[in-house]
């Protein structure tokens, strides 16, 4: 069982109704930090077994240095770019990962 530490939007509600894993999309409206919630549609950084999707944006997403990221599923759009700065990522739950974009690796 997972505790959320903030109201869950219908969607996410939905999501985890069915059995699956929420869902987030990044937006980048505040600015390229991952890790700020104003940046993506859930107004809240992914937790570790949320499908995160990467669109093509005017601000890419970039996972700061010496985190550990993971992910229900990771889908990097065409025209998309997701930067990782010396992090680890992972899929949890056989999450499924694709990549139409650029995944920068620093």
């Amino acid at each position: 069982m997972r505790l959320y530490g903030r109201a869950l939007s219908s969607t996410e509600v939905s999501d985890l109704a069915s059995g699956s894993h929420t869902r987030a999309v990044w937006q980048g409206t505040i600015s390229e930090s991952f890790v700020d919630g104003n940046n993506w549609d859930t107004d809240a950084v992914p937790d570790p077994f949320t499908r995160a999707k990467i669109p093509a944006s005017e601000k890419h997403p970039i996972l700061p240095s010496g985190g550990s990221f993971g992910f229900g599923g990771l889908v990097i759009q065409e025209g998309a770019h997701l930067n990782i700065q010396d992090s680890d990522i992972s899929l949890n739950d056989d999450g499924a990962y694709s990549n139409e974009g650029t995944l920068i690796l620093d």
